[in-house]
């Protein structure tokens, strides 16, 4: 018997049970979670972004075929593990939006404690094997290997053409949809 004061309540608030997502073919309503629940507290917009960026490349990785780890807690390197011809490799990513000619990548990123950069982490080849990079804007998922990010803050992807027609010393994206 529980004391006075604290028996369950039903929830305020109850999601229907009929909800099914649009073009779902598979869906199977779970019965034991009725209540909708928010973050406890709000969520840092850079951190829904990474959220989902991390989620667009695991969901291409796995369509791929690899199998996937994704270590516990926030104080990892990585983002994602990835089984590659039988080798772990460690995975960073990143969420950028094209111009429609460039993708500027990040090969580092902020500590942030109360909205002020406590530390800044520049990624290494000892620390990740790639950086993937999910593009918002086109929906694509770019793999740059350690030995052509490693000692660089940041690199510059091109989506499309220069204006002058340079061709020596550009990264073409296209040569990073293949991990």
């Amino acid at each position: 018997m529980e004391p006075a004061g604290l028996e369950w309540r039903p929830p305020a608030y109850e999601a229907p049970l009929n909800f099914a997502p649009a073009k779902c073919h598979n869906f199977v309503p779970i019965r034991g979670i009725r209540r909708l629940r928010p973050y406890a507290r709000s969520v840092a917009p850079l951190k829904q972004k990474g959220d989902l960026a991390e989620l667009m490349v695991a969901a291409d990785l796995r369509r791929r075929g690899y199998l996937i780890f994704i270590p516990f807690g926030e104080d990892c390197n990585y983002d994602l593990v990835i089984q590659r011809e039988g080798k772990l490799e460690r995975v960073q990513v990143k969420y950028a939006r094209s111009d429609g000619f460039t993708i500027f990548v990040k090969c580092y990123s902020h500590s942030l404690t109360n909205g002020r950069i406590r530390a800044t982490k520049c990624y290494t080849a000892e620390m990740v094997d790639w950086i993937a990079v999910w593009d918002a804007t086109t929906g694509t998922s770019y793999y740059v290997p350690s030995k052509i990010f490693d000692g660089h803050k940041q690199l510059t992807l091109r989506v499309g053409p220069t204006r002058n027609n340079q061709r020596i010393g550009i990264r073409n994206a296209r040569d990073y949809l293949e991990i």
